[in-house]
């Protein structure tokens, strides 16, 4: 039966785990402009299938106001089964499993063969101290409640839900769900899943031992319009790092873009995520360039214009951070391991000790000339040559086209050249 302790706009249903109540989520603390409703366990129908349940339970939730799922275990399947029908603003499950083939491999073999049929009662009923170690109990603290919950449990709820959770063949995650897990669950393995929200060390219990870390990283998804701890830290370090760095500079903020037009040239930086982020792990890295419009209309036979805000690909000079590093490619990762204080540490160092320093190399025409005639610069094969063309540096082109015919073997690139010296009339 639902709890209700008043009326307000936005809900958090909570579904407890097989063998346990609403006292597992005591410790849990949630925003206070939410209200709290505990779906408790209602008795099951002969023969009814975990899908038939939940939706029975459903019942108590009033959707005519937005509301969230909170599942754990057990509760964690019913949940899913709950949000793939009435679309929560979100879901978590704690300690649970999204799909049954999450679900260890020596459960659904037990489930094919009826096995959880031959437990016996009195053996589910006992709660001795290997049984509680083994559900994630390390406190006494822990244990006595976990006791006291497995001691009021109902034995033939449990083993009618034993029987459901083996049967249960769900392959559909739905929208919107966020899920936790503990390193340690010894219940549910962790090489099994891969969460959203990693648990470092938590066992099967983490709702009440780790409560504190998993009301934080609820309180930040409810809080962030359903944006995870990665999206929140990478839009912090875009922000703090970044923009309040660059901006008194005179960069241009667009997207994840920075953009910063001086008197000859223009100055990009760009924060790339991979193609293959999601939204729990995000890895990216940050690319500079140089945008020298004589080269962009010189590149782009076809344009006509200038672009008012030019973007990396559209540069003559375009550079990685690792390179700039003196390291590999180097790529950055954000996901609920991630120390934020490490990171924006680091990405201040990048800005003050390499970013800014290379800018300021080439800051003018006449410096980036210099830096040109240095070879300091990344450039594609006919980069060079282009530049002092597009430069009417034409000497310089002859000179680099010399350079070119000696010690390049490629015939494309030895055709191209020709091409572009005809172009210039400098054939």
């Amino acid at each position: 039966m639902a709890s209700y302790t008043g009326v307000m706009s936005n809900r958090i249903y909570l579904i407890s785990g097989l063998g346990a109540d609403r006292r597992a989520f005591k410790k849990l603390v949630f925003p206070p402009d939410f209200e709290l409703v505990y779906l408790d366990w209602i008795a099951p129908i002969a023969n009814e299938t975990l899908e038939e349940y939940a939706l029975r339970l459903a019942s108590g939730i009033d959707t005519s106001a937005p509301f969230y799922l909170v599942g754990l275990s057990f509760g964690g399947m019913i949940a899913t089964e709950i949000a793939k029908k009435l679309n929560p603003v979100h879901t978590f499950l704690i300690s649970s499993a999204p799909v049954y083939k999450q679900l260890p491999w020596y459960y659904r073999m037990a489930g094919s063969f009826g096995l959880q049929k031959l437990v016996p009662v009195s053996l589910i009923k006992k709660g001795n101290g290997i049984g509680l170690k083994f559900l994630g109990a390390q406190t006494q603290d822990e244990r006595l409640l976990l006791k006291q919950l497995v001691t009021d449990s109902d034995p033939a709820f449990i083993k009618w839900a034993l029987t459901c959770i083996l049967k249960w063949r769900n392959t559909e995650r739905p929208a919107k769900l966020t899920h936790i897990h503990g390193t340690a669950d010894r219940i549910l393995p962790m090489r099994y899943y891969k969460p959203d929200i990693v648990v470092k060390n938590g066992g099967h219990f983490i709702v009440y031992a780790n409560a504190e870390e998993i009301s934080e990283a609820i309180k930040v998804i409810m809080l962030s319009g359903d944006k995870t701890k990665a999206e929140l830290i990478f839009d912090k370090m875009v922000k703090e790092c970044f923009q309040q760095t660059l901006k008194p500079l005179g960069f241009k903020k667009k997207g994840n873009n920075f953009y910063l037009k001086l008197k000859d040239l223009g100055q990009i930086i760009n924060i790339q995520k991979s193609m293959s982020s999601t939204k729990t792990d995000i890895s990216f890295t940050i690319n500079l360039g140089i945008f020298i419009p004589e080269y962009y209309l010189g590149y782009y036979s076809y344009a006509t214009e200038i672009p008012v805000y030019p973007t990396e690909p559209d540069c003559a000079v375009r550079q990685r951070i690792g390179e700039l590093r003196g390291e590999s490619d180097k790529w950055y990762s954000i996901n609920t391991n991630t120390n934020e204080q490490d990171l924006f540490t680091e990405m201040r160092e990048n800005i003050e000790h390499f970013i800014l320093p290379f800018f300021a190399k080439t800051s003018t025409k006449g410096l980036f000339i210099d830096a040109l005639d240095a070879s300091s610069l990344p450039l594609p094969p006919l980069g060079k040559l282009m530049l002092y063309a597009q430069l009417k540096e034409f000497e310089k082109a002859r000179k680099e086209y010399e350079v070119l015919i000696q010690n390049n073997q490629n015939i494309r690139i030895l055709n191209d050249a020709k091409e572009l010296m005809a172009r210039y009339g400098l054939g």
